[in-house]
């Protein structure tokens, strides 16, 4: 429970878009953890943040976010049904157990579908493909200086943190990294011995992660187009195989180190808030043995002190999110606030599940890795009816419906018009509504004006296009905000221009339709290679 809180935290305190709610939600996030196991508490919480989402926020939200919904959704349904199931009034949280099951269903689709929609011409594409577009994200991260007013690169103080949280690591767990060594070896030995491997371990990153810059560095442009294009086919084979190959138990250990070591990435650049509901999800694939087993381990002690390792993980989050707060709306104190995100959110992870790994390296534990049965049969079979509804959702680009927020991001897909850049459905077989193609096309429209703030007008150039559901959404906010906002754009083979569409009486838009309140739409890029968006 307390990790899926720590996720919604993350996600609030990614920006502090809106500090007031920000700030509150922070607080909710720290008074549910301190009382995580108080079934009526949780509940609270997932129905405070599910109204929160579906109020002031939906439908435009992060593809995460909609992951978010359903599985708020699932859970406050399950935990009001324990209060009328035997099982859940006498023995919570063995019911609780029954409810991960639906989880585990949820993040296998959202990993197939998410996959399956970068199974796509443009995503193997290396002018395009949005894996060239995170490569060179990495690289930045790597060799921006850190820090405001500074020179030294971000490598190096990444490389030198890495080193002091391998340190760090193995002195926190070093009552069960002992038990890897020796018996014979003394108190000081083993100490020595801890060290060593920490030094080892700093030492291989400063001389490995420069090799691996040198070598990028080295490649001319058609080498990196290759590694680009080897990059997107092992992305999209780990996704599409890694979901269907979840239910196989004896599988799982091996995909969930995987995704542990590709979500750890994916921090580093950007994406903290998702990997922390990412991690929420893979730990429900953990099994019972090795839970216990961590258990034992729970508190990890630093010198005479001890501490519980889920608040270390928490603790960290949040000084991630604090000081993110501080670098936007104080004062700012980083040139890359991302990796400082990243660094923290990882450091946490390491400090969580280091008894894990510490146990998988030992010849001596008593438990072996045996995966979980995704099914489960004490779990209320209407429950399974969530991960259906977020496969049906997630395929809703084919359909016709939302092209946004359905984990296609980052996907270079295109479904739009009469065909797809979708390799297995290139002539859109599965479409049955129309309002891709029900769109405008912008003529004139000056980007750089105030307006521009909003979500999808930094990307509304002249050419590009835009289903007018969502730009009824945006004359309505440009509206509401009493902007004056000039626009010339085609529809319907004519052309209109105005001085203000947010006041022109043949688009003044008064309340919203069902269609402006459930879908969720990108620009329509006119013509070449899908380029990546979110």
């Amino acid at each position: 429970m307390t990790l899926y809180v720590v996720a919604f935290m993350m996600e609030m305190v990614e920006w502090w878009r809106f500090p007031a709610w920000t700030t509150a939600s922070v607080l909710l996030s720290v008074v549910t953890i301190a009382f995580a196991q108080n079934r009526t508490v949780f509940l609270a919480f997932l129905v405070s943040t599910t109204a929160y989402f579906l109020i002031f926020r939906f439908p435009e939200v992060a593809n995460h976010i909609n992951l978010l919904l359903f599985c708020n959704l699932l859970l406050i349904l399950g935990l009001a049904y324990s209060h009328c199931s035997q099982s859940g009034q006498k023995e919570f949280p063995a019911y609780f157990e029954t409810l991960l099951s639906p989880l585990r269903l949820m993040l296998i689709v959202t990993f197939s579908v998410a996959g399956f929609h970068k199974f796509n011409y443009d995503f193997l594409n290396p002018d395009v493909s949005c894996i060239g577009e995170f490569f060179g994200t990495f690289l930045w991260t790597l060799t921006t200086p850190l820090f405001e007013q500074s020179t030294i690169p971000a490598l190096t103080i990444v490389l030198i943190l890495c080193g002091v949280g391998a340190l760090a690591g193995f002195l926190i767990g070093a009552p069960v990294v002992s038990r890897l060594l020796p018996r014979r070896l003394g108190r000081s030995a083993r100490w020595m011995s801890i060290g060593g491997l920490a030094l080892i371990i700093g030492t291989s990153l400063l001389v490995a992660v420069p090799i691996f810059l040198m070598t990028i560095a080295a490649l001319n442009e058609r080498q990196i187009e290759v590694l680009v294009v080897g990059i997107a086919i092992l992305v999209v084979f780990w996704q599409m195989a890694e979901g269907p190959l979840l239910l196989v138990p004896r599988l799982q250990a091996f995909f969930l180190s995987f995704a542990l070591l590709f979500h750890s990435f994916l921090a580093m650049i950007g994406f903290v808030d998702f990997q922390a509901l990412a991690l929420a999800l893979l730990l429900a694939f953990v099994p019972k043995p090795v839970l216990e087993a961590w258990n034992h381990e729970r508190y990890a002690h630093l010198g005479s002190r001890s501490f519980d390792r889920v608040y270390a993980y928490v603790g960290l989050n949040l000084l991630a999110g604090l000081l993110t707060g501080v670098q936007l709306h104080v004062t700012p104190l980083f040139e890359n606030i991302s990796a400082v995100q990243g660094l923290l959110f990882n450091v946490g992870v390491l400090i969580l599940i280091w008894p894990i790994i510490a146990a998988l390296l030992s010849c001596t534990r008593e438990w072996r890795w045996r995966g979980v049965a995704v099914f489960d049969s004490g779990t209320p079979k209407f429950l399974y009816l969530f991960p259906f509804l977020l496969l049906l959702f997630g395929m809703t680009s084919y359909l016709g419906l939302r092209t946004a927020g359905n984990f296609s991001m980052f996907s270079n897909l295109r479904t739009e018009g009469a065909t797809s850049n979708h390799i297995l459905l290139r002539k859109n077989p599965l479409k049955i509504w129309d309002y891709q193609e029900d769109s405008i096309r912008i003529l004139k429209f000056d980007e750089s004006a105030p307006y521009a703030e909003f979500h999808y007008a930094p990307r509304l150039n002249e050419g590009m296009g835009l289903p007018v559901v969502e730009f009824r959404k945006l004359i309505r906010k440009w509206a509401k905000e009493g902007m004056e906002v000039p626009i010339v754009f085609e529809y319907q083979g004519k052309v209109y221009s105005s001085d203000n569409i947010a006041t022109d009486p043949n688009w003044r838009v008064t309340r919203p339709d069902w269609e402006m309140s459930l879908l969720d739409f990108r620009v329509i890029q006119p013509e070449g290679p899908n380029e990546c968006r979110w």
